[in-house]
Parts: structure tokens; sequence; C-alpha cells
């Protein structure tokens, strides 16, 4: 009976003391440069790292098509030809080579096998191998990815 019921008796969902010293949900939204998503942070022995806001602060934006990295999402590192402008918000991953960190968006990555890393808190890169590194290092191996080492926010949707 309590399914039935429970859209007239909403159950008010569980707050955490986050270790940045704000109170937040386990799954909210994030929000930065005109975009928001709708989040799950991991709860760990019953704790959370970073509430919403915060990770909303941590957010960057791609260098290539300036729409919003959040925390979590998966990031790629392209090299700039000569004539491409940088951007002033372009997080400069390297020097040399100077390489800017970009998102993985289908429309902005070239493929899926470029991600390289995780944009990590409080706002860095989490680098990892990229499926074409892998499998350079690796020719007689089929390569499966799995980026997500650390920080494992997940993301629920991108809303405009």
């Amino acid at each position: 009976m309590k399914n039935i019921f429970s859209f007239l008796f909403p159950q008010k969902e569980k707050t955490y003391l986050a270790k940045c010293g704000h109170t937040s949900l386990k799954k909210d939204k994030v929000g930065a440069f005109g975009k928001t998503a709708e989040t799950e942070v991991p709860v760990i022995n019953g704790e959370i790292e970073y509430c919403h806001k915060c990770l909303s602060t941590m957010a960057t934006q791609c260098a290539w098509c300036g729409k919003p990295i959040f925390i979590g999402d998966p990031i790629t590192l392209y090299t700039p030809s000569e004539e491409f402008e940088i951007p002033k918000y372009a997080v400069i991953y390297s020097e040399e080579p100077l390489q800017l960190v970009g998102c993985g968006r289908s429309d902005c990555a070239h493929t899926g096998a470029d991600y390289c890393g995780v944009w990590y808190p409080p706002g860095k890169v989490q680098r990892t191998a990229s499926a074409i590194e892998i499998a350079m290092a690796n020719p007689d191996h089929a390569v499966i990815g799995n980026i997500h080492d650390g920080f494992e926010l997940k993301k629920i949707r991108e809303e405009d």
C-alpha cells in the first residue's frame, strides 16, 4: 500500500553533510555556463565528498565548443592548430606539446577513443590512457576502455 499512496505523502529525501561543509542531496542539479545537469554523487560510508553547489563551481568550459565540462565528465586533450584562437577560459593541460582540455560530446570530440581522462575535483584532469594509446601499446589485443577510475559522479541527464 505504501507505493500506491507515495504520491500523496512524499517522503523527504535524505540530506548529507558533505566534507566541503555544505548539506546536499544524493541526487540534485549542477549548473554552470548556462547549462544544468542532474547528477548523483557517490555516498561512501554515509558521507559525500562535495555538495552539488561546490561541484557546480568546479565546472570548466570546453576549449573547442565552450560548453560546460562538469565533474565526472570524460575529457579529451587536443593540440590546437596555429590558426586556432585559444579562448581565455581554455584549460591548458600541458605546454609542450600544447594540449587543451575539451569535452567528450559526440559533436565535439573526434571519437570516443580520444577520451583520455575525467574532469576531477577540485577541477583538474585525472589522466588515463585513451583507447588509441592502449591499442598502440598492445597491437595484438582488443581494447575496452574504462575512464572512470576515480570520482564517479553519475550524470542522469543534461538539460538546457
